[in-house]
């Protein structure tokens, strides 16, 4: 008859948290400092909002993800720990990938709030007549 092997289920991998979001990428802190208000006390005009069209606005779950259910042997182990190996790889890997981006974003900007000082400083000093030739 040979062994009996019993039915295992094996918990579905978490896809959540292999997103963007879930790796720390927020786009909303990715932003030049805003604009001063008119100097005048205005507030500046808001735009409308447009209605979003139906089905927009609603978080998406991502696919869903089944358990994997299958006879507890051995082949069947070492696949399930090397496919646990392999997810946490990639998600430690796209965290990394994602952090770098992040820092590398957050230079660059930092250099253009840096620059748009010192362009505002010498479109004053030509406006003013300050600007030696």
């Amino acid at each position: 008859e040979g062994r009996t092997y019993k039915e295992r289920t094996w918990s579905a991998l978490p896809v959540s948290d292999i997103g963007l979001e879930s790796a720390g990428w927020d786009p909303k802190e990715l932003k030049l400092e805003e604009d001063a208000p008119p100097e005048d006390g205005e507030a500046p005009a808001e735009t409308p909002r447009q209605p979003e069209p139906e089905g927009e606005g609603e978080e998406d779950t991502g696919p869903a993800v089944s358990p994997v259910i299958g006879l507890n042997t051995p082949c069947q182990q070492a696949s399930m720990n090397a496919r646990d190996r392999v997810f946490t790889g990639y998600k430690d890997f796209l965290y990394k990938q994602v952090a770098d981006h992040k820092a590398l974003v957050l230079e660059q900007l930092k250099g253009e709030m840096q620059w748009k000082g010192i362009w505002e400083q010498l479109v004053d000093n030509v406006k003013s007549g300050d600007m030696a030739f």
